[in-house]
């Protein structure tokens, strides 16, 4: 659980406009009765996530004492062109009684492992760090009864990136 007074951040890959528009149109089998929404401090999240679509790199960052300017400079000179889709899982998110369904990535390059590896070197919150790095896609938030086997195979294999971000979040 996030304490309020840490001024957390992020760094996360986002992906150009083709590739967000794909994940999105196959999305759309998703109905309105497989998703779960919640009202978290005044904000309605959770449910089909992918007009917000993302990779997150790095979670936890300390903000307070983060050199951002070295953030950036590291950030910018990341090189991963795209990011390989290579299945659908899902993973409990307890705080919305749900379950997360995403995409499962593949990083036999190993450069998903590195930039997480490096970007640990910054302060950060350790309470945010799991043991072991999985990158996924968050798609949407299902249900705890959803099955993903009735959704279409159809799913973009590989997506293009546009840029790695930082992005600081209260």
């Amino acid at each position: 659980m996030k304490d309020m007074n840490q001024h957390t951040g992020y760094a996360a890959v986002e992906f150009d406009e083709a590739s967000q528009k794909h994940v999105m149109d196959w999305s759309m089998q998703l109905k309105s009765s497989d998703l779960v929404t919640a009202n978290i401090n005044g904000k309605i999240k959770g449910g089909n996530v992918t007009e917000k679509l993302h990779l997150t790199i790095f979670y936890g960052f300390d903000e307070d004492n983060l050199d951002q300017s070295n953030l950036v400079a590291l950030i910018t000179k990341l090189d991963i062109p795209t990011v390989n889709i290579v299945g659908i899982g899902m993973f409990p998110a307890k705080e919305f009684d749900c379950n997360v369904l995403y995409f499962s990535v593949s990083d036999e390059s190993g450069k998903l492992q590195s930039a997480f590896e490096r970007l640990k070197g910054f302060p950060h919150f350790a309470n945010h760090q799991n043991i072991n790095f999985k990158p996924h896609i968050t798609i949407a938030y299902v249900t705890k009864d959803f099955n993903p086997n009735l959704l279409s195979n159809e799913y973009p294999r590989q997506l293009k990136v546009k840029q790695i971000v930082h992005h600081s979040c209260r």
